[in-house]
């Protein structure tokens, strides 16, 4: 495909008023929420920064090109999940500066010509390159708060590709952790990949124990964003991930609910890791005494924003 001139740089006025161009960014999405979540993370942390405003185009919809030219011009365009790679080269070879947030499934020497910037997991071993920024997770949109005196929430996941789900073992955890603390305000949240099973113990213990049961299809949306910064406590089992992230993104102490991983992999070397460095609190050790570790709060889409307007003139000029 033939290289087009790049949109001109974003400038002063002439005049030397302070006033500059808006920033102008494509988000191409997959309709998949982890993803919408990563970009959102990362564009409301720009806007924070920067005078910019995005126009989004769902890529299962087609016509990447047309949007391209009906809503352009565009300075930047952002995207997540393999299913938007084609949209972000044909917005790069239209002359857009690109940002995937992921690992390309690419080979890096020509992901390199096709994404300008790619913000990835730590967990996914990026290269070492000035055009990669490696994050501790996946970018969120999370902002810590002072978490509200006793309170904690417990966020259970389900069977993957990566996990084989065992339904007692971890209601015997929740329950053992509702128990050893009664008096605080306790939620139990499940997702979209909780067993019926798990959803059935899940009421059940929160009934016995006066906590509240909050199941995902009963969320109001923004319902977690706005909850899980209060809480002072949460445990999250190992299988979610991102989850995982999202908590340590927050003033809350953290602890990880232990799952049975069908081989190791990045995912579960990844928690290790952040175990090793008394980020978070293991079941095991909660149930030997042991008490939470204090650490450093999450907050990479900041980091990744800050980033981006260091390296990217076209945003760096906007803000100036």
């Amino acid at each position: 495909m033939k290289m087009v001139k790049r949109s001109a740089p974003i400038a002063a006025h002439a005049s030397g008023s302070a006033k500059t161009e808006t920033v102008r960014i494509a988000w191409f999405r997959d309709g998949k929420p982890g993803h919408e979540n990563q970009a959102l993370g990362l564009l409301e942390a720009l806007q924070a920064r920067c005078d910019c405003q995005w126009q989004a185009h769902d890529v299962r919809q087609g016509g990447v090109g047309r949007f391209l030219r009906q809503q352009g011009p565009f300075h930047l365009a952002v995207a997540a999940g393999h299913a938007t790679h084609g949209a972000l080269c044909r917005a790069r070879f239209s002359g857009v500066t690109t940002i995937l947030l992921m690992r390309p499934s690419l080979p890096f020497w020509l992901a390199r010509y096709c994404f300008d910037r790619m913000i990835i997991p730590r967990h996914d071993q990026p290269p070492a390159h000035t055009q990669v920024l490696a994050t501790e997770g996946a970018l969120n949109r999370m902002h810590p708060q002072a978490p509200q005196a006793n309170t904690g929430m417990i966020l259970l996941g389900g069977p993957s590709s990566h996990v084989i789900w065992e339904d007692t073992p971890q209601l015997e955890r929740v329950q053992a952790l509702l128990q050893a603390d009664p008096a605080r305000q306790w939620v139990l949240a499940d997702s979209r990949r909780t067993p019926e099973a798990t959803r059935k113990g899940l009421q059940a213990l929160a009934g016995q124990r006066g906590a509240q049961y909050q199941p995902w299809e009963h969320c109001p949306p923004g319902w977690l964003m706005q909850t899980l910064p209060r809480q002072a406590r949460i445990w999250v089992s190992a299988d979610s991930v991102s989850m995982v992230y999202e908590a340590l993104s927050t003033n809350a102490e953290v602890g990880l609910l232990p799952v049975a991983w069908k081989k190791n992999n990045r995912l579960a070397a990844g928690l290790k890791t952040l175990l090793e460095q008394e980020w978070l609190l293991s079941f095991d050790q909660w149930r030997q005494g042991m008490g939470f570790p204090s650490r450093p709060v999450l907050q990479e889409a900041d980091r990744a924003a800050e980033w981006l307007l260091q390296s990217l003139p076209e945003v760096v000029r906007a803000c100036e």
